[in-house]
């Protein structure tokens, strides 16, 4: 037993030296290794691979890896070693990237050069990349690719008359490939068209649309299968399907905006007939809309026929007709010029009044003040005034809520302003609707004399208890009916 404890003691002693020499060996170690930087925290650290970098990516965008390769590459590998360089932290780095930074600056001089003796073989090559080359005729692209690289490492090297050969045999292949892409390629289009429209969801608000879309492009696809040679009959069907794939994106856009600003079906068809109004707005006679859509529709269809016909028969006639021609072209330019107008405008006020109300509704918090668009106009529902209990004083807390609702009205241009007290059910009819026409009273007050509104400019109302906006049987509902409406019109 005695041995036993001796050699646990022993055992023990052990084990404790070589943790602690292991622990010795780690520290020893871990002082003689440079912390591992992250690739942010290196490029913050060492500027010039942060600028070789920022650099490359713009010559990237201009067509430095084609137009001088070489150098594109060279100044590339030299990033990727300064880079390798700076997350370990050698100062190295800054020596490699310098390297990378006049590489590339060279490289793209070089793509400058090769830009004016490859100008007529780059356009056509955009011709053919227009014309979907490389997904049509993949290999062919690729080859012409590999050629184009021969004629700008040759611009590179100063080889500029091996380059100018290689340019003229390029302008007639691009040309070439371009040409067959268009023959083999012209269902393309469609083929992006409809895949843009499925994107936004166009088989759900214009499904019918959207199939004669899908029905164009299949016969194209049959037409071309057929044989190559009937081009021109299956172009036809693919324009077709793009006219109906853009046409179905145009009405699911007109369908979300009508549920983005949450149209009703009588707003959707006040809309239609804006659109018909404006459409015969430079006839004489004034559209009338209450009969059926088709008599309106057959009504405008009917002047514009008598229109055409009258223009028609002046074409034929002495130069008295031709006048009378050209008074007839310039009522239908009018015509056109003031819907495009008219769709603008309504665009351009529907857009200022949503930044006014946007901006509008981010001055209130909740608690404050709801906002309401009233078409171009906004409507403050306020409730955190603080009146006393049948008082019209506005307590000092508020003053906070005045400044923001003069904040509110300086979003306009010289607004008429209208300022409606309510009340809840709580005391007689007689005495809420005076106490609100005071509250209304109070607070135009200070609209006049803080926000220095001219007093022809703003009205005032008391509606005491008689237009509740909740139910005067809770607490939460009688608070919601205590308030004070601002009402902006915009001018």
């Amino acid at each position: 037993m005695k041995y036993q404890n001796i050699f646990r003691v022993l055992l023990t002693k052990k084990i404790v030296i070589l943790l602690f020499s292991a622990s010795l060996l780690a520290g020893c170690a871990t002082s003689g290794l440079q912390l591992q930087l992250s690739k942010s925290a290196a490029m913050e650290k060492y500027q010039s691979v942060n600028e070789l970098y920022v650099l490359l990516i713009k010559a990237e965008k201009a067509g430095v890896g084609y137009l001088a390769p070489e150098g594109y590459s060279d100044a590339q590998k030299s990033y990727d070693n300064a880079l390798d360089k700076a997350m370990s932290q050698d100062a190295e780095a800054e020596k490699l990237a310098q390297t990378g930074l006049e590489q590339l600056r060279t490289a793209m001089k070089n793509a400058d050069t090769s830009k004016t003796i490859m100008r007529e073989a780059l356009t056509a090559r955009a011709k053919a990349q227009s014309a979907a080359a490389p997904t049509v005729y993949p290999e062919e692209y690729s080859e012409l690719e590999v050629k184009l690289k021969e004629a700008t490492v040759a611009i590179e090297h100063g080889d500029t008359e091996d380059a100018k050969e290689l340019c003229a045999e390029l302008i007639k292949e691009y040309a070439t490939l371009e040409l067959d892409s268009l023959q083999l390629g012209i269902t393309h289009k469609a083929k992006a068209a409809i895949a843009t429209a499925e994107e936004q969801e166009v088989d759900e608000y214009a499904p019918k649309t959207f199939k004669l879309a899908e029905e164009e492009l299949g016969l194209a696809l049959n037409v071309l299968n057929v044989g190559r040679t009937q081009t021109p009959k299956a172009e036809a069907h693919a324009n077709k399907a793009v006219y109906f794939a853009n046409k179905s994106i145009y009405i699911t856009e007109t369908l979300k905006d009508f549920e983005r600003r949450d149209f009703s079906s009588e707003d959707r068809v006040l809309w239609y007939q804006k659109q018909l109004e404006l459409i015969n707005k430079p006839f004489e006679k004034k559209l009338t809309l209450d009969d059926s859509n088709h008599n309106v529709v057959m009504g405008i269809q009917a002047r514009i026929n008598q229109l055409i016909k009258e223009k028609n028969a002046a074409e034929k006639s002495t130069s008295e007709h031709k006048q009378e021609i050209a008074s007839l072209n310039k009522k239908i330019l009018i015509s056109e010029a003031s819907m495009k107008k008219q769709l603008l405008d309504i665009e351009e006020a529907n857009r200022k009044a949503q930044a006014r109300f946007d901006k509008i509704q981010s001055i209130f918090t909740e608690e404050e003040s709801y906002v309401y668009r009233q078409g171009n106009n906004m409507l403050l529902e306020t409730h955190a005034f603080n009146f006393k209990v049948g008082g019209s004083e506005i307590n000092s807390s508020n003053f906070d809520l005045l400044e923001k609702i003069m904040q509110a009205i300086n979003v306009f241009d010289n607004p008429k302003i209208i300022v409606t007290g309510h009340t809840d059910s709580t005391g007689s009819t007689a005495l809420n609707m005076k106490l609100s026409q005071k509250r209304a009273q109070t607070v135009a007050s200070f609209l006049k004399k803080v926000g220095k509104i001219d007093s022809k400019d703003i009205n005032v109302k008391g509606c005491g208890e008689t237009r509740p906006v909740a139910s005067n049987k809770t607490k939460d509902g009688r608070e919601r009916n205590r308030r004070i409406e601002v009402l902006i019109l915009n001018k």
